[in-house]
């Protein structure tokens, strides 16, 4: 009787660690797509960053042009 709950005990131990081996790879999977949407949104944000930057500095340009253009016309 004690020899058949041992191996009972022992048969339950494997299996519960089998479940946390299960666990930590499913918990590491889903930490790696996380942190792979993470870096991906991040990425998006620094593109987007970068695009804004680069319009407003089009804009001062182009605002610029205008003026010196404009100051030209009123020379003349």
């Amino acid at each position: 009787m004690r020899l058949k709950e041992w191996i009972e005990r022992k048969t339950m131990r494997k299996e519960m660690d089998e479940l946390e081996k299960l666990y930590l790879k499913i918990h590491t999977a889903e930490e790696q797509k996380q942190m792979e949407l993470d870096h991906r949104m991040l990425k998006e944000r620094e593109i987007d960053d970068q695009w804004k930057k680069y319009m407003a500095e089009q804009r001062i340009d182009k605002e610029q042009k205008m003026t010196e253009l404009q100051d030209a016309a009123d020379m003349r």
